[in-house]
């Protein structure tokens, strides 16, 4: 027979490993809880901050604005310009021909993604994730890029209340 001071410090312990239990599976479920149909999901990131953990929600649409495309852009049609202010605008220009298929839908992607996430979200930084739920305001979570861990933390959170 355990003495009564061990069974109560097991009994204590035990409920600690339940709250413990309780407290990761709201961080980390099984699986996602689904959203309301018609919620849209915005993940406003760049290219070094990559989104992930997006999952495939019926009726829920998740958009990725990568922000960096102007910059991506730049950096691509100016790498290893020569110094000859003529000649590099000449190189720039027939790389941006060559290269517009591919560098023009990250420009609009970033223009767009930066207009929207300044005037329309009212964001001040990123990574920054927006869950726009019908007949509520949206919600902002910062600093996360983990749209299943997002949307985990708006349900321990009650939604969108």
């Amino acid at each position: 027979m355990m003495p009564r001071h061990a069974l109560e410090g097991l009994g204590a312990m035990a409920a600690a490993v339940v709250a413990a239990v309780s407290a990761l599976s709201i961080l980390y479920p099984t699986e996602t809880r689904a959203l309301e149909r018609g919620t849209t999901i915005e993940v406003f990131t760049t290219s070094d901050l990559p989104a992930v953990g997006i999952p495939n929600l019926d009726g829920v649409d998740i958009q990725v604005w990568r922000l960096d495309g102007l910059v991506q852009a730049q950096e691509t049609l100016s790498r290893d310009l020569p110094a000859d202010q003529a000649q590099a605008a000449r190189i720039a220009g027939e790389r941006f021909l060559h290269l517009k298929p591919r560098i023009a839908p990250l420009m609009m992607e970033a223009a767009e993604g930066l207009a929207h996430a300044l005037y329309e979200d009212g964001l001040d930084r990123y990574p920054a994730i927006v869950f726009h739920v019908p007949g509520h305001q949206p919600t902002v979570v910062y600093g996360m890029r983990d749209v299943s861990a997002a949307i985990r933390l708006q349900d321990a959170r009650g939604g969108a209340n």
